[in-house]
């Protein structure tokens, strides 16, 4: 997701090892991965990414899970390369025309944006995280340093700001989420009923009428992060899904 990292997998990982192989990854732009040298971002530039990494770790039987606008990387992937994937899981995933939150919306304000690049108040980045958290008392001083510390390495804050008014433009483009309807594969989509970034309403809007053959959860009292606000419920029904994938 944006503005995050692999991090926000710790416990779902935890959980997972013993009987799966998880690999996470920071998508060019943020976090540990850090910026592409080009400091240039497209939906192209990011499929061809995941495809080498997919082939560079020679991964097969790939069950691929994406959250917020990692969920777009992950379901237009498999609308891609079908081939290459097992099976779908998108947690409150970015997908069809919305408006931006609007930490993602000042990067088209002209000061705001130019700014943004250069200084970020770290009071900034916890009030970001609770408004993603659908229950911010749940969000401790650790998480926030974390998103923090990430956020301020260095080139981050600028390609930030570049991948906030790619996010910008595409959201606004009425054809967006036209592939979602071809995508056949097995599909789980997670939601957090409390999410105001990408509210789960968009279920019965657009990813029902989309992927009728999809199994939907939607989490009370959490937001955004189900894999981070409610890692224990969440974890347990994606393991049913992979155990329905054998």
């Amino acid at each position: 997701g944006i503005v995050s990292s692999l991090h926000t997998w710790d416990a779902w990982t935890k959980d997972l090892t013993d009987n799966y192989r998880v690999v996470r990854l920071d998508m060019p732009g943020f976090a540990l991965t850090g910026p592409l040298p080009s400091n240039e971002y497209n939906i192209e530039a990011y499929m061809q990414f995941i495809d080498q990494f997919i082939e560079k770790l020679e991964l097969k039987d790939v069950v691929i899970v994406g959250n917020s606008l990692g969920g777009y990387f992950a379901w237009y992937y498999t609308y891609l390369h079908p081939e290459k994937i097992k099976g779908l899981t998108l947690i409150d995933s970015a997908g069809y025309p919305q408006k931006t939150p609007w930490i993602v919306g000042l990067a088209d304000v002209p000061v705001a944006g130019k700014i943004g690049a250069w200084i970020t108040p770290k009071w900034l980045v916890s009030m970001n995280l609770k408004d993603v958290y659908g229950n911010p008392d749940l969000l401790t001083d650790e998480t926030i340093d974390r998103y923090f510390e990430l956020v301020m390495r260095p080139g981050i804050r600028k390609s930030s700001m570049k991948i906030f008014q790619l996010l910008n433009q595409s959201s606004k483009d009425p054809n967006l989420g036209q592939e979602i309807k071809n995508i056949k594969k097995p599909t789980l989509l997670m939601w957090g009923a409390e999410d105001i970034w990408i509210p789960a309403s968009v279920i019965e809007e657009h990813w029902k009428k989309d992927l009728p053959h999809a199994e939907v959860v939607i989490y009370d009292g959490v937001g955004h992060l189900p894999m981070e606000e409610a890692p224990e419920r969440s974890v347990v029904d994606f393991k049913r899904f992979l155990e329905s994938l054998d």
